[in-house]
């Protein structure tokens, strides 16, 4: 079992993004975007070690 680094906070911003159906790309909430893009960033990185 792997453990990640990076940590996502409950936001606003994925949830307006989901009842939305908009990307965090559409929104200001600049956290959450940067946290999402880390949590994907680190997933491709696993990803490529396997």
């Amino acid at each position: 079992m792997a453990v990640l680094e990076t940590l996502i906070y409950e936001r606003r911003a994925y949830k307006r993004a989901v009842i939305d159906g908009k990307s965090l790309d559409e929104f200001d909430d600049t956290k959450a975007r940067d946290e999402f893009n880390a949590l994907c960033a680190e997933i491709v990185a696993f990803g490529k070690t396997l």
